[in-house]
């Protein structure tokens, strides 16, 4: 799988990591008391699964697509939670 990377490819991937926070987090830079809508990027803790396998090659060790994929599915599953829950309080505090 690694063999067909380009190095400009291959220093991408090597440049990707992790971070150890969890929960959803928002920029400072945002008024969250603003009713105006604003646009986000979404970050989740996992890779794509494409990218994921290819860490895990480049690691030596061996991800399979059926593995990486379960693991952006629980990322998103988390991630619709817990926004529901934050918009749930939300609507509460109104």
């Amino acid at each position: 799988m690694l063999a067909n990377l380009s190095p400009a490819e291959r220093a991408a991937l090597h440049q990707l990591s992790t971070s150890n926070e969890t929960g959803l987090r928002v920029n400072p830079d945002i008024d969250l008391e603003s009713t105006n809508q604003t646009s986000v990027i979404v970050e989740f803790n996992n890779k794509p699964a494409k990218v994921a396998q290819l860490e895990s090659s480049l690691k030596g060790q061996q991800l399979t697509e059926t593995e990486a994929t379960s693991l952006v599915d629980q990322d998103h599953a988390a991630f619709s939670k817990d926004l529901g829950q934050v918009l749930t309080e939300d609507k509460n505090k109104r």
